[in-house]
């Protein structure tokens, strides 16, 4: 599953629009629909640990690694 897929199911599994998203997590609501389309994947290292923080996951989660990747 891709960055994308696992942020847009992660928002949707916690009820949340992108708007409120954005604004729970500190970046764009622009950013929020450029990420679970695909279309922004270079994304710095502290966008992503805000997201995760946020989401309560691990980084391994968030971007579709287990143990068994290892």
């Amino acid at each position: 599953m891709t960055l994308a897929n696992l942020v847009k199911n992660y928002r949707e599994a916690n009820e949340l629009s992108q708007a409120e998203f954005a604004k729970y997590s500190g970046i764009s609501r622009g950013a929020v629909a450029k990420i679970e389309t695909g279309e922004r994947n270079d994304l710095r290292l502290s966008t992503v640990v805000s997201i995760a923080n946020f989401l309560n996951v691990s980084l391994d989660e968030l971007v579709g690694r287990s143990r068994q990747d290892e």
